[in-house]
């Protein structure tokens, strides 16, 4: 039933809900307590150097680096695709300095 409302949402709001879809299955990835822990921690901790490097050659060469070793894994990790998610979320934040 409709209450005359219509809802649209915003691009950018729909961005962030994403994001945060992504952000809470690599959480659930690290809390299984799998093997794989000591691989995300490194994908993540790369991720976040993509995120802080204001150079776009660089961080386009990290970006790189980072997906290749995510698809190295062959689908041996779990959530491939939300790491690749970020790791093109951390591409595009640009850094001001």
């Amino acid at each position: 039933r409709s209450n005359g409302f219509s809802f649209h949402m915003d691009p950018s709001l729909k961005n962030i809900e994403e994001n945060t879809k992504v952000m809470f299955n690599i959480i659930e990835l690290l809390e299984q307590g799998s093997e794989q822990r000591e691989v995300l921690i490194e994908i993540l901790i790369d991720i976040n150097a993509i995120k802080k490097c204001s150079d776009k050659d660089v961080k386009d060469g990290m970006f790189k680096k980072v997906a290749e070793r995510i698809n190295s894994l062959g689908g041996t990790i779990s959530g491939s695709k939300e790491l690749i998610l970020l790791a093109q979320t951390a591409l595009n934040i640009q850094v001001v300095q």
